[in-house]
């Protein structure tokens, strides 16, 4: 299996808008963009440790094995499409394709590395 480059994450809430976040591997980067507020947004530089366990996560969240998929619409209203670009590959996953334990745990990573909510 290639290596991923980066991985786009992408939330999106009927009248709420769109949040983005992209990382990329390579140079260790986070870049953050919101549709509801545009002068939020920026980027962050990565450490190597983070981006080894931001690619984990990612992996874990994609894994084929916990594709057990349980969304509640009244706890999860937005919608989730999460795009790996690999060396010869793009693959996107959305909302029930995701397993939602790795999800959430790759969503605290990315707050903890952005010091803000990943929430719409």
């Amino acid at each position: 299996m290639d290596k991923i480059l980066s991985v786009e994450c992408e939330l999106t809430a009927y009248r709420k808008g769109l949040l983005t976040v992209r990382i990329n591997f390579e140079p260790g980067m986070l870049i953050w963009q919101e549709s509801q507020q545009w002068c939020n947004n920026f980027v962050r530089t990565l450490s190597d440790e983070q981006v080894v366990e931001i690619r984990h996560l990612v992996q874990a969240a994609v894994s084929p094995v916990n594709k057990a998929a349980c969304i509640d619409p009244a706890t999860q209203t937005e919608k989730i499409l999460l795009t790996l670009n690999r060396e010869k590959s793009k693959e996107s996953y959305t909302s029930d394709q995701l397993d939602q334990v790795g999800w959430q745990q790759l969503r605290r990573a990315i707050e903890k590395i952005s010091r803000i909510p990943f929430r719409l």
